[in-house]
């Protein structure tokens, strides 16, 4: 992208009086350097079909299109899709869909299109956990995520047990992938600036999740309900989540066959640990 054509982008903004949204956790990532810095982190070549959630203005798009073979953009916010197609014309490798990214079904979205291997987006605050976490479970295609997000988000999902940011989202991302803190970000490079800090995080999806789990919804339901409430022990989060139709008696039961302390928090147990929860849970639901 040329200096002029960066200028038109501003411009274009001015031209459709387009003001970041609030509610929609927009914050316009404006700073080229930058974006140019996440294009090179997602190392994309022209074989490479990525999609990117929350296209916002157009300019992270434009840079991924004059790398990959094909750029699949969702955005949500309608009164966008002009700027879009005014930042965005003459690319014909890229293509914007209107929609709620946490809603679509991506598979039917892009029925007849390559499905995309990666994902490169300055993701809305207001989606980024549920959409990394379901996308992470539900598309198996997608092998890397280079996004931008709230670096205490991102301090979660690299958090190990017992340190102060592990959580039931530590243990969700990590059972898929291998997730890294790139680069720490200033609030100045967006529009408008958050009043949170902000990091490019890199998450590379294993070959294989780290455990041998055949439900992965009963799993993650464990996970949750065990980090529900932090300041009990596991085993009155689980009886007070009131998720499992089991007694107080068998959670206990549960949590002995599966050589966990009773006494111990959720924060103290890394994912072998639950994998051996979730197998004695199991047995006692069927």
């Amino acid at each position: 992208m040329n200096n002029s054509r960066w200028l038109k982008t501003s411009q274009i903004l001015k031209n459709f009086k387009v003001f970041p949204r609030k509610r929609f956790g927009q914050h316009f990532l404006v700073n080229f350097n930058i974006l140019r810095k996440i294009v090179e982190i997602a190392n994309i070549s022209p074989d490479d079909v990525v999609l990117e959630v929350g296209s916002g203005v157009g300019n992270l798009t434009y840079l991924l299109s004059q790398k990959a073979r094909l750029v699949l953009g969702i955005e949500f916010d309608k009164n966008l899709l002009p700027v879009l197609n005014e930042v965005l014309q003459g690319q014909p490798n890229v293509k914007i869909f209107q929609g709620d990214a946490l809603r679509l079904n991506l598979k039917e979205l892009f029925k007849g299109l390559n499905f995309p291997n990666k994902l490169v987006s300055n993701l809305p605050y207001n989606i980024a956990t549920p959409l990394i976490v379901s996308y992470l479970k539900t598309y198996p295609q997608i092998k890397e995520m280079v996004v931008t997000i709230q670096k205490e988000l991102a301090q979660k999902m690299i958090a190990t047990p017992k340190s102060k940011s592990y959580s039931a989202l530590s243990l969700k991302v990590q059972f898929f992938a291998d997730p890294q803190i790139v680069m720490e970000l200033s609030p100045n490079v967006f529009k408008p600036p958050p009043k949170v800090k902000s990091v490019v995080m890199k998450i590379v999806r294993l070959t294989s999740p780290k455990v041998a789990v055949e439900d992965v919804d009963l799993f993650f339901k464990i996970i949750s309900a065990s980090f529900a409430y932090p300041r009990k022990t596991i085993l009155n989060s689980l009886i007070s989540s009131q998720f499992f139709l089991l007694s107080q008696e068998e959670l206990a039961e549960s949590l002995k066959e599966g050589s966990i302390d009773l006494k111990t928090r959720a924060e103290a147990l890394n994912l072998e640990e639950f994998t051996n929860l979730y197998r004695t849970i199991k047995t006692k639901l069927n």
